[in-house]
């Protein structure tokens, strides 16, 4: 009898050892959890108080620490994708928006509103993109490398930036360093950026006669968007292409036009992460 008792309470004393186990097990993985959540209210706090590069270190390191959580990578990851194009200042973004107003009939104005803008805000990658963008117009390429590649040193996940670059290498023929971008940021695109990096990779096949990748990537492109405006313009130059073989476009007279001024400006907006839309004499330049 005392020996079933004996067994009765040892028993009794495991269980509520596992259960005391379990509950310290399950305030631990709270504890993380909240660790994580921590981590992004601070960044954000740093953030409004203008100390984005702090903000981006406290999330990376966060990163580092959560790298087997996957919910926590991911939210992590989000906001790192985001911090760079917050806002901190009225004035910067409505310098913004009359770029984007501006560009393309007064590019040299937009130019001058964005780099004041940079001046207050100089961390602000929607910014740095757009200056990129203006200076692609511009023919004036080479100028952007050094700084945007800083800028993804700093914030690898900014897969908007990662876009502009490669649009960067583009214009500058630059097709292995935009292909290893390309590769590297495939898993981070968007359902809107990936029409422009899918419209990157036909426009180098183009360059290479590769016409039947071109088509396979046209292809992939009306399944992104249907109703993308730029389709035309790519038809054509695949069309373009297959009739020249060998021969170079920019020695090609064409009666074919494409223009911007039949379009709205809410179309113009919602593209307006692709410098090559509606710009045929550039694209007929770069080919």
């Amino acid at each position: 009898m005392i020996l079933l008792i004996t067994c009765f309470s040892q028993a009794q004393k495991t269980e509520s050892e596992k259960h005391a186990n379990k509950n310290t097990s399950s305030r631990k993985k709270t504890v993380n959890y909240d660790a994580y959540k921590e981590d992004i209210k601070q960044a954000e706090e740093l953030l409004f108080a203008k100390k984005r590069i702090e903000a981006i270190n406290l999330l990376i390191k966060s990163l580092a620490r959560e790298s087997q959580n996957k919910k926590a990578n991911l939210e992590i990851k989000n906001h790192l994708k985001e911090i760079n194009h917050f806002f901190l200042s009225e004035k910067s973004q409505q310098n913004y928006e009359l770029a984007i107003n501006l560009k393309k009939a007064d590019p040299n104005q937009a130019l001058a509103k964005l780099n004041e803008a940079l001046f207050w805000e100089p961390e602000n990658h929607k910014l740095l993109s757009e200056v990129a963008k203006i200076k692609i117009l511009k023919r004036d390429c080479q100028s952007q490398v050094t700084p945007l590649e800083k800028a993804i040193e700093i914030n690898p996940w900014d897969e908007i930036l990662a876009l502009t670059l490669a649009q960067v290498y583009f214009c500058l023929g630059e097709q292995a360093k935009e292909e290893k971008l390309r590769e590297r940021y495939k898993e981070f695109s968007v359902k809107a950026n990936l029409l422009y990096w899918q419209e990157l990779e036909v426009f180098f096949n183009l360059k290479k006669n590769n016409i039947s990748a071109a088509k396979e990537g046209l292809d992939k492109i009306k399944t992104i968007d249907s109703k993308y405006p730029q389709i035309e313009l790519i038809e054509y130059f695949i069309d373009l292409t297959e009739k020249s073989k060998n021969t170079n476009l920019r020695t090609l007279v064409t009666k074919k036009k494409f223009s911007c001024e039949e379009l709205s400006l809410a179309i113009l907006r919602k593209y307006n992460s692709n410098p090559f839309f509606c710009e045929y004499d550039l694209l007929k330049e770069l080919m």
